[in-house]
This record gives C-alpha cells, sequence and structure tokens, in this order.
C-alpha cells in the first residue's frame, strides 16, 4: 500500500504491484535498458498501472464509507440493516425491512445506482439474533473468508444497537441450508430479490 497524496481532504492510497516476468526482465538487460525510449514506455506503464490502482482503491473506499452512511441511516428510521459487500469491490448492495416490505439499495463507486421497495408475503423474523448461534450456522455452511465478501447486520437488541458482521463468500452462504430463521428469511430474500448478483 502506497500513500501518493491527498483527495478531498483524505489520503489516498493505492495497492502497486510490479510483476516481472522473464520476458520483462530480459527486456530490462543493461543493453537494452539505455534505450531512452524503452525506458520512456516502462516509465509509462508503471505510472499508468499506478493511477489505475489508485483509482479503483478510492473508489472502494468512497463506496465502503456510502454503504456505511446508507446502513446507519436505515438502522436510525427502521431499526434494522443488512448489507453486503466485497473486499476490492466497488459495489455493494444494502436493505432494510419495514412493516410488510423490503427496501433494497444497491450502490456502485458510492452512488445508489438502484432503490427497489417490494411488498413482502410471510413474516419478517428480527427478533431473534445470537450472534454465536448465527455465526455457528454460517461457518458450519461456509468457511470464513477474511479476503473477499462481507454479510453484514444491524439490528436493535434489548434497545441496544447490535452489529454483526460475517467474513464469508456470499453464493455459498446463499446455498446453506439454516436452522435460524433469520437466516432462513435472509437467504431466501437474496434469492428472491437478487440482492447478490455475482455468481
Amino acid at each position: 500500500m502506497v500513500r501518493i497524496g491527498e483527495k478531498d481532504g483524505e489520503w489516498v492510497e493505492c495497492l502497486f504491484f510490479v510483476y516481472l516476468n522473464p520476458f520483462v526482465l530480459s527486456m530490462l538487460d543493461i543493453q537494452v535498458y539505455k534505450n531512452s525510449l524503452l525506458r520512456y514506455w516502462v516509465a509509462l506503464l508503471a505510472a499508468m498501472s499506478l493511477s489505475v490502482s489508485c483509482s479503483t482503491m478510492h473508489s472502494v473506499k468512497v463506496n465502503h464509507n456510502q454503504t456505511e452512511k446508507i446502513v446507519n441511516a436505515l438502522y436510525h428510521n427502521n431499526k434494522n440493516a443488512f448489507y453486503m459487500s466485497s473486499s476490492y469491490a466497488t459495489f455493494s448492495t444494502v436493505w432494510t425491512y419495514e412493516k410488510d416490505k423490503i427496501v433494497i439499495y444497491r450502490l456502485t463507486k458510492g452512488r445508489v445506482r438502484e432503490k427497489q421497495s417490494f411488498q413482502r408475503t410471510g413474516p419478517i423474523q428480527l427478533t431473534e439474533l445470537s450472534y454465536e448461534d448465527i455465526e455457528e450456522e454460517i461457518y458450519q455452511n461456509c468457511p470464513m473468508e477474511l479476503d473477499g465478501d462481507v454479510f453484514g447486520v444491524v439490528l436493535e437488541i434489548d434497545h441496544k444497537k447490535t452489529s454483526l458482521s460475517f467474513p464469508v463468500d456470499i453464493n455459498c452462504m446463499k446455498r446453506g441450508n439454516y436452522n435460524s430463521a433469520l437466516l432462513k428469511m435472509i437467504v431466501n430474500d437474496m434469492e428472491s430479490y437478487h440482492l447478490w448478483g455475482i455468481e
């Protein structure tokens, strides 16, 4: 991770990868490297790589911040909010349950690209929440994924804000079989409302 400057009052951090395969190494032979045109192209490619990486990382950070703002606003209004995102993705899905409907926000690069509201049939199971039980059920079905997808829940339990975050492959989670009424409802809604369109 390299800090390269500030944008909108925040440091811009970038991942910068250099991959030198045998072909590139042979091109960097001392005699070839003396060629100023080749030095120009190597510098240009490195700068372009850094620029693309920085832009993407900035978009990931902006999307994460906006996702968090929407989750907090939905929790404030409805006392529940759910989200799915991925570590290096510039998109996310946030949703909340109102009395008899589900409201879904799909974000890309920090902007709400789509807001949908659907009438829901069946009970909304938000009262049952035991972190240990839900965590055990999720991870019995799918392994923990430390650098990938995240499923999160923010609910009011006993008049307190409770935030849970599970680093788990969302597609694996969708295929799981659960005893928890809350998890069954969420997985069913993931399928019914196409909450996670990445297969």
